[in-house]
């Protein structure tokens, strides 16, 4: 451990298969001119040559690498936020960057507004090079953003600061999810904090082939399905449980209706079920693997039918 002072923030950079890109994204941190940090790179188990990278770092004393095994970027990042040191936790995406001001603006807004545990801002999308406008329904928000983050992932990684009590409260990022890591986690935490966040552009946010791990995914919704089956589970009496079984009903009937035009005739059979369980979740149902099926990786190959007992 090269550091030698407990910082305010602990930034979180995972990084898998892209040294180059992660240069970019760690300048621009050093770029900041909020200094009360350290950096923290997690390499999950890439294979390409990050030589260039580990040099480079090499000269500052606040940087720690760590390399691991391919876990996923879920784990990458859990694996950051138990080593850092930090107040508030900031992730930033291997690919993407933040402006000089990033930092120095959300510790300003915390400032004033102290109780806030969790705060993000707007996003300047670029897509292939390209500037692009944000979608309307994809716009982020403050406040009470529970509803509007059952439907799609709420906020931005790479936008976040998060108070470390957060996570001890509301758990880390579920290391089953491949995808849609951020969105289960966000549900979690906006079903009971309100959010903050500052309606100004701070990160530049990539996108394009091969830059999106839920590109390699097929159905990204089933990841999402497995998220708002466990939040039932777990949080049962939540006052607006009736949408979360709204939604999830909505996303499980697309699911099917996709498998019944690709006469998937396996699939038609678990989103029924799930569908005729919708009010008789229980943890058992999680224990005993019954929904693991929805995270496959073999998804839309041939596989072995689940055990589908749900009575």
């Amino acid at each position: 451990m090269k550091t030698s002072f407990d910082p305010l923030v602990t930034v979180v950079i995972p990084t898998f298969e892209r040294p180059q890109l992660t240069v970019r994204a760690i300048k621009s941190v050093l770029s900041q001119s909020y200094k009360d940090f350290e950096i923290y790179i997690i390499n999950d188990g890439s294979t390409s040559d990050y030589s260039d990278l580990k040099e480079f770092i090499s000269m500052y004393d606040n940087i720690l690498y760590q390399e691991t095994k391919n876990l996923g970027v879920s784990s990458a990042r859990n694996l950051g936020i138990k080593l850092g040191r930090g107040e508030y936790y900031a992730f930033l995406d291997s690919d993407d960057e933040w402006f000089p001001n990033k930092l120095l603006e959300q510790i300003n807004y915390l400032r004033i507004n102290s109780a806030c545990r969790l705060l993000h801002t707007k996003e300047r999308w670029i897509r292939e090079g390209q500037h692009v406008q944000t979608p309307k329904h994809l716009m982020p928000r403050g406040g009470d953003i529970f509803l509007h983050s059952l439907n799609i992932c709420s906020i931005c990684p790479s936008a976040v600061l998060i108070k470390k009590d957060v996570f001890e409260e509301f758990g880390m990022f579920d290391e089953d999810l491949r995808i849609c890591e951020d969105y289960d986690l966000w549900l979690r935490i906006t079903a009971y904090l309100e959010v903050g966040f500052i309606e100004e552009e701070l990160v530049n946010k990539y996108s394009g082939p091969n830059l999106q791990l839920s590109k390699s995914e097929v159905a990204i919704d089933r990841f999402r399905v497995y998220a708002l089956i466990k939040f039932m589970i777990n949080n049962s009496t939540h006052p607006k449980i009736t949408a979360v079984k709204e939604v999830l009903t909505s996303k499980l009937n697309i699911l099917l209706n996709g498998a019944i035009k690709r006469n998937n005739n396996i699939e038609v059979e678990i989103y029924n079920a799930l569908i005729n369980k919708i009010d008789k979740f229980d943890i058992s149902d999680f224990s005993n693997g019954m929904f693991k099926h929805l995270l496959d990786s073999k998804y839309n190959m041939e596989y072995k039918n689940p055990n589908l007992s749900y009575e």
